[in-house]
């Protein structure tokens, strides 16, 4: 099937000129040995060093047969990804997402005492970049502090207590300590000549949670009380 490439020629030279030192690339030794290749259509073509030729040397007339034998799934594309942080904030702690450890205590007419009893797992809360892949999500948490991570959990228990007053109800909270970042993750592939093409730039504004030495969530824990069972 016959396809003029005048058709593409905008959309080629946007990836850049990856077509001027094709000759030192070591050619594939196949019969078509792939030195660059044209995007047409939304579809990636290699092409052979004389087609290559050709096109450099006149490209609005350059006709492209697609005759079954080139094949892109062969092309070797290498991607990488990496975050470029705006703002990263200092820790603190994220009310928001309180959880309670423990279940509730009743004071009693004397008062009393409570433990935490439960765990909580705390996740990463993304405003903007939620669509991200689990990996480049870690990456993210890895650049901007060691003690960031996806998702931590606390400990089940605890040897230390807290006093419920006469008369109130109470149970242990936990709030995590969080780092705040927004940014930008870019992923660029590496294109056939050697050129380097952004395929990609997702803006980022998520919090993470942060770990403790031991594995365990950092935060604070603290008891709430209420006049009522809750």
């Amino acid at each position: 099937m016959k396809r003029h490439l005048s058709l593409v020629f905008t959309a080629f030279f946007i990836l850049g000129s990856f077509l001027i030192n094709v000759a030192a690339q070591e050619p594939i030794e196949t019969q078509d040995a792939i030195y660059a290749y044209v995007v047409w259509d939304g579809q990636i073509y290699p092409l052979t060093q004389d087609e290559a030729e050709l096109f450099k040397a006149n490209p609005e007339e350059f006709a492209f047969y697609n005759d079954n034998n080139l094949e892109p799934s062969m092309m070797m594309r290498a991607q990488r990804g990496y975050y470029q942080a705006s703002y990263i904030s200092g820790t603190f702690i994220d009310t928001s997402k309180r959880t309670y450890v423990s279940s509730c205590f009743a004071g009693g007419p004397y008062g009393g005492t409570m433990s935490v009893t439960q765990s909580a797992s705390v996740s990463a809360s993304f405003t903007k970049g939620a669509s991200l892949s689990a990996t480049y999500k870690s990456m993210i948490a890895a650049s901007i502090s060691s003690s960031a991570t996806l998702s931590v959990s606390t400990n089940a228990s605890q040897t230390g207590t807290y006093t419920v007053p006469a008369n109130k109800f109470g149970r242990v909270a936990f709030s995590p300590r969080v780092l705040q970042t927004t940014g930008n993750f870019i992923v660029e592939e590496d294109r056939v000549g050697g050129t380097v093409v952004e395929i990609s730039r997702t803006p980022v504004d998520a919090n993470f949670p942060l770990k403790l030495s031991n594995g365990l969530a950092d935060g604070l824990y603290e008891p709430i009380y209420g006049n009522v069972a809750f």
